[in-house]
């Protein structure tokens, strides 16, 4: 998926296309890249993409799944957020929103998901 293409580099709204790893990275490259399966990945998108919206200042939006393939990269790999922008042709400021976003999304749902063991459980 290409999106946003400009041919002309000089030109101030210039960016490089938006490939989507879920098409560039083979199944096992892309559980070692993001820490899961593409298959737990569409579950996530499922789970997760409805309550984000796109988030972009320069009127190309992002869509809910490269926001959460973005998120999940960044706390996969812990790398920069400009290391993460320059994989996929977003700035820093714009990587910084979509994982606040996703993380903040993900927070509110989390009593849905997550289950902490009660003092019983414990050995």
């Amino acid at each position: 998926e290409i999106s946003n293409f400009r041919e002309d580099k000089s030109d101030p709204l210039w960016r490089e296309p938006k490939i989507s790893p879920l098409s560039l990275y083979s199944d096992n490259e892309f559980r070692q890249s993001y820490r899961m399966s593409k298959n737990v990945f569409g579950k996530m998108c499922s789970l997760f993409g409805k309550s984000l919206t796109f988030v972009d200042n320069r009127g190309n939006p992002t869509s809910p799944e490269m926001q959460l393939l973005i998120a999940f990269r960044f706390y996969a790999t812990g790398d920069f957020q400009t290391v993460d922008g320059d994989l996929i042709g977003l700035s820093q400021p714009t990587i910084s929103r979509i994982v606040s976003k996703v993380s903040e999304v993900i927070a509110t749902k989390s009593k849905e998901y997550i289950k902490y063991p009660s003092i019983s459980e414990f050995p």
